[in-house]
């Protein structure tokens, strides 16, 4: 049974229950504090929060460009993504750029050298950089993902086997 009336407790006042808000986890379904009480509790100025996070979410500093390429984009666009942290802990030197990977894959028909299908291809390393090959172009091959997971770090040249 509900009790008909209830005592607030900030304001110490016996009240009835419907002065009181509906809370579901309280065991009588109402709040402990009346609602008077509660419009009376002073709210956190939401701006000022927000003003505050402005202050620790601060712009990123400008990228500065390399000169050689008129935007940041274009520049992204030209590179393939190596492992480049592994590439220098392996001190392997040399890059390639996407065309020359593009005109490696048109070399041998946008096939996987091993297995001859058509689909994505991934970059494999004939001489894993492991061993001490290089991320330069001529030590490359174009594999589909599962040839690639099968050669592992096995020093394969499949370019010389369709020769």
């Amino acid at each position: 049974m509900i009790p008909a009336s209830k005592q607030c407790r900030i304001c110490k006042q016996t009240k009835p229950h419907q002065c009181f808000k509906c809370v579901r986890l309280s065991p009588d379904g109402r709040s402990h504090v009346c609602k008077v009480c509660i419009q009376a509790i002073p709210r956190l100025d939401k701006s000022a929060i927000l003003a505050g996070r402005q202050e620790y979410v601060a712009p990123a500093p400008p990228i500065k460009l390399p000169s050689v390429y008129p935007t940041y984009k274009e520049w992204c666009a030209s590179r393939i993504p190596t492992k480049g942290k592994r590439t220098n802990r392996m001190q392997n030197a040399g890059t390639f750029p996407q065309k020359e990977w593009q005109s490696l894959c048109r070399v041998h028909g946008q096939r996987c050298v091993k297995c001859g299908s058509v689909g994505r291809l991934t970059v494999d390393h004939v001489l894993p950089l492991s061993q001490g090959g290089t991320n330069d172009i001529h030590n490359l091959q174009p594999l589909c993902r599962s040839c690639n997971s099968l050669k592992g770090i096995q020093h394969i040249d499949y370019r010389q086997a369709n020769k």
